[in-house]
């Protein structure tokens, strides 16, 4: 994929808890590749049960011969509390860096309270939101200063979606890229729950 000014896009998407916006995002980013031939590179972050009574927050890089590793323990017992990684910051932070923003779009689910912990998680994010061609990011919905500036990038590319309007969105997203739109992505908003 070659960089072309015009074509230029950032999407962030933001929503309530199940409003579909990691499927979403994957979907949107498996669509530019067939289409436009962007190559994506990030990571996703998803929460692991463990037999102990506590979740792993993992990160499972995109696009680079990177196995996931951990970023947090939540123990749930006797109540809620993450304990960060804070190295694994670090390794989130130099695969974005590591990102070539001529020839590959960034893809980030999610963004949320642990980024604001690191400073340079944050920078690297930043940067590389702006300056990749494709810049897909899913954001937690939340009040902290750096969820503020990152929507702040360009208001305009922020989507809020839910259920109702998540299908709507996504056909819109497509045509306004000029791409087409095979299969649906998301069941009807009224039996609710998402396509497999």
């Amino acid at each position: 994929m070659k960089v072309d000014e015009a074509r230029l896009m950032l999407m962030l998407i933001t929503g309530e808890r199940g409003a579909g916006k990691s499927t979403f995002a994957r979907h949107l980013s498996q669509r530019l590749t067939l289409s436009e031939g962007a190559r994506f590179k990030g990571y996703e972050t998803v929460f692991i049960d463990k037999p102990e009574g506590a979740r792993h927050l993992i990160c499972q890089p995109v696009g680079f011969d990177e196995k996931p590793f951990r970023v947090a323990v939540q123990n749930l017992l006797p109540y809620r509390r993450i304990l960060p990684d804070t190295e694994a910051f670090g390794r989130m932070a130099a695969l974005l860096e590591s990102i070539d923003p001529q020839t590959e779009g960034v893809y980030i689910d999610e963004i949320g309270f642990l980024e604001t912990l690191d400073d340079r998680l944050q920078q690297s994010i930043l940067s590389a939101l702006t300056r990749c061609p494709f810049a897909i990011a899913v954001i937690r919905l939340g009040d902290y200063p750096f969820l503020r500036k990152v929507k702040g990038l360009r208001p305009d590319a922020v989507l809020e979606l839910t259920r109702v309007n998540r299908e709507r969105l996504y056909a819109q997203t497509l045509s306004s890229l000029g791409v087409s739109q095979t299969d649906p992505v998301f069941r009807d908003p009224e039996k609710g729950g998402l396509k497999k």
